[in-house]
This record gives C-alpha cells, sequence and structure tokens, in this order.
C-alpha cells in the first residue's frame, strides 16, 4: 500500500514541476497557465485522497497475546485485553477493519488496516466479542 502513492505523487509532482518551469503558452489547444493550474490542483486532490486512503492504513500481525501494528516507519506491541471492538467493512473489493482500543496508543485510538488472506478471519473467530460489522 505504499508503493501505490510514492510512484503516482512522484510521477505526477515531477510533471507538476516541469509544466510551471518549462516556458509554454499552448499546449496543444490548451492555454499553459489553464494546464499549469489544472494539474496542480490535480496533484493536490492526489495527495488528498492518498492521505485518507492509503496512508492511513496500517500493516497488523497478531500472536495470542500481543497485536502488532506498524505504519512502516513505527512499530508498536498492544496487548490482546486492550482490544475494545474490532469494526468490519465490507467494500466489495477488499475489507477493511477498525481496532477500537480501550485506551489510546501511539497510532491512537482507533486505526485502520487491510487483512491478508485467512489469517485475521481466524484470529477473529478466537475473539468473537470484538467483531462489530460496519457499513
Amino acid at each position: 500500500m505504499v508503493f501505490v502513492p510514492i510512484v503516482w505523487l512522484t510521477f505526477f509532482g515531477a510533471l507538476t514541476i516541469t509544466l510551471w518551469y518549462y516556458k509554454l503558452n499552448y499546449y496543444g489547444s490548451i492555454p499553459g497557465p489553464v494546464l499549469r493550474v489544472g494539474l496542480l490542483m490535480f496533484l493536490i486532490a492526489c495527495i488528498l485522497f492518498f492521505y485518507f486512503t492509503f496512508w492511513r492504513l496500517k500493516r497488523v500481525e497478531t500472536d495470542e497475546h500481543f497485536i502488532y501494528v506498524t505504519n512502516y516507519m513505527k512499530h508498536v506491541r498492544y496487548p490482546v485485553h486492550q482490544v475494545a471492538s474490532v469494526k468490519k467493512y465490507d467494500w466489495k473489493l477488499f475489507r477493511t477493519f477498525t481496532v477500537r482500543l480501550k485506551t489510546p496508543g501511539s497510532f491512537g485510538s482507533r486505526f485502520t488496516f487491510i487483512p491478508s488472506g485467512r489469517f485475521f478471519d481466524e484470529y477473529v473467530a478466537r475473539h468473537p466479542e470484538w467483531v462489530v460489522e460496519g457499513r
């Protein structure tokens, strides 16, 4: 989930910088200033989209006593007894889970992740009191 936003923003960021420094009056039938401002607004919209979707997702691993959460820069271990609830959202193409903690931790009081395979389903099956269906 880290690869797509980085490549996308690197490409469109470089394209935006290039068009702002490249002297052009027209690009095809589009006036240069309209193209520059339009591409800048598109880049800002992509940054906001990635911020509110991909960058909020965490990687989660579990064992019998702890839940390990990482954003690939910071790694945190939460005891299982700190989990208040796990909310499951089905988006048709993929599922997300939001874990709510009893007390706020390093990533706040809740974090969202996309489960990998059946592993988390088996883990949640052992703790049925956690899962609440979302949307």
